[in-house]
């Protein structure tokens, strides 16, 4: 069964978490710590890219990142690979370091950053490492209450819109000390089923059917080139048969097109489907 695409859109915010292999230590010291921010931080000004905040836990890692142009695979594949051979050269281990691919969530509205900060910084005290956030050392806290930061970010790391300078300090003080708030989810975003569909409409229903701008395929012309490449009828996954073979191929299909960014209504229409059933088929592979 093919893995989920990712979802990676240009200039976003993403929360981002990499785990250890086996959930086994990613970090065996503070020089291994300072190692992470550093091979990071270096991917993250190659791409152009910032770092709203950081919590670097003992077998994983929560990041918010705002990616531009480069795709977070390329990012982390940079960044994690650096890390890696590093991690294993100064321990004599050997094999992956990181538990298969990272996972990525896209954050649908801004108005989600206060939430995902908090999150992010709460963690060492939900797990026990910690009884306050700020008390940790390992994550980007102290920069948002304004006593500095790492060396080996600096540059990278910014706070998110609305914490800049000292009402931002403040703003972050009463963050932390207000009530908790829920982070909510849906698949690989970062918001609830409304905002989905709007930011779905939004940014993938510019699209039209027939055009190619900007060196966009046609929907149409899309899937003909991908007949081609796979040898196989698109038009016969349109029909409701579920025989494997069908489904397996229809939902490889459904998240190549989703992927690259085809509205989800022009490929329910192609299947036949509604659009409720693109998505779940898509979070299926």
């Amino acid at each position: 069964m093919p893995r989920m695409a990712r979802v990676d859109v240009p200039e976003s915010w993403y929360h981002i978490v990499a785990r250890g292999q086996r959930r086994e230590a990613l970090f065996l010291s503070a020089s291994d710590r300072l190692r992470y921010l550093s091979e990071l931080a270096r991917s993250l000004r190659r791409y152009q890219c910032r770092l709203g905040a950081y919590c670097l836990m003992p077998n994983h890692v929560h990041l918010l990142i705002y990616r531009t142009r480069e795709s977070l695979g390329r990012i982390f594949l940079d960044a994690h690979g650096r890390y890696g051979r590093y991690f294993n050269r100064r321990h004599n281990k050997v094999g992956y370091v990181f538990q298969g691919r990272f996972k990525s969530y896209l954050v649908l509205l801004e108005d989600y950053l206060d939430a995902l900060v908090r999150y992010i910084h709460e963690n060492p005290v939900k797990a026990n490492l910690a009884r306050s956030a700020g008390g940790y050392v390992w994550s980007s806290d102290r920069f948002y209450r304004g006593s500095g930061s790492e060396d080996s970010v600096r540059g990278v790391l910014s706070r998110v819109p609305g914490y800049e300078g000292r009402t931002g300090s403040q703003r972050y003080s009463e963050l932390m000390g207000g009530d908790c708030e829920e982070v909510p989810r849906v698949d690989q975003y970062i918001g609830d089923r409304d905002d989905l569909e709007f930011w779905d409409r939004r940014t993938r229903g510019r699209k039209k059917e027939g055009t190619e701008r900007r060196g966009v395929l046609s929907l149409s012309h899309r899937v003909k080139i991908m007949e081609r490449e796979m040898g196989f009828d698109v038009r016969r996954l349109r029909s409701d048969r579920r025989t494997r073979e069908i489904s397996g191929v229809r939902q490889q299909v459904m998240a190549k097109l989703y992927s690259e960014g085809y509205p989800v209504s022009k490929i329910a229409e192609l299947f036949a489907k509604t659009p409720a059933a693109v998505l779940h088929s898509v979070n299926r592979s």
